[in-house]
């Protein structure tokens, strides 16, 4: 599978966030876009140029399953793994390992090192307190302080009575590395466009 051309330029712009600053990028991609894909060469280029291991995280078992299925797309040799209850998977040492958060956020430690954390629907990670994902990070940093998070999502601001933004000085995610509009991708023929009823 090939990339698109601005998936292609987002993965170039989160890995040079990653060699350029000590912060953590986001990537926003609107729905429909592409972000599994994306998630899938990410994690490609991780394990095969610095022999990284990474995590990919999500909120349920369709969008693990989902990752997993692009991962293979685009990497059909791909050596890795699922962990998630619900799919009836607890694979643990893959270099590529395709998690579910609620069965493995307080299971960092039992899962080995990892390099790189990959968070789909990263705007779910909440911006302090205490959560599921924020657990699991932690629990990584503490097997290895260097570990680096990429969060991929449509929507980059939560909604807490205001618009809050999922990046900023003291967020898991500090900057956004790449933004893909909607009005850009339809243009581009990668989005249908719009048509409301009359």
């Amino acid at each position: 599978m090939i990339l698109r051309p601005y998936q292609q330029l987002a993965k170039d712009c989160a890995w040079d966030c990653l060699r350029h600053s000590e912060g953590n990028p986001a990537i926003v991609l609107p729905t429909g876009a592409g972000k599994s894909p994306l998630m899938a060469a990410m994690a490609q280029d991780a394990v095969q140029q610095w022999n990284g291991r990474v995590a990919v995280l999500a909120h349920t078992q369709e969008l693990v399953l989902q990752n997993s299925q692009k991962m293979r797309a685009v990497w059909p040799e791909s050596p890795m793994g699922i962990y998630a209850a619900g799919l009836k998977r607890r694979d643990r040492f893959d270099p590529i390992l395709f998690c579910q958060i609620q069965s493995v956020a307080h299971r960092a430690s039992e899962l080995g090192r990892f390099d790189l954390l990959l968070i789909d629907e990263a705007h779910r990670i909440p911006l302090k307190g205490e959560s599921r994902y924020l657990q699991f990070i932690a629990d990584c940093q503490r097997q290895n302080p260097n570990v680096r998070v990429v969060g991929m999502t449509a929507t980059p601001y939560r909604l807490q009575g205001q618009a809050v933004p999922v990046c900023g000085p003291g967020h898991i995610l500090t900057e956004i590395a790449f933004e893909a509009r909607i009005p850009d991708l339809i243009r581009d023929g990668y989005l249908s466009p719009l048509v409301s009823k009359a």
